[in-house]
């Protein structure tokens, strides 16, 4: 078996403030967003992140 992306899920209390740091920071770019929900990526990284906003 070859692993080829994997996805790491976050819940976070500040959604707003988890998008600006991994888009910033990071380089992310959203792939899809709801409301409370959203899956950033990068192209270059074979790494993307599901982010939940907790409740």
């Amino acid at each position: 078996m070859n692993v080829t992306r994997s996805t790491v899920s976050l819940t976070v209390s500040d959604m707003d403030a988890t998008h600006d740091f991994l888009t910033t920071h990071l380089g992310d770019e959203v792939a899809m967003a709801d409301d409370g929900f959203a899956s950033l990526t990068r192209t270059d990284a074979a790494v993307a992140v599901a982010v939940a906003e907790a409740e």
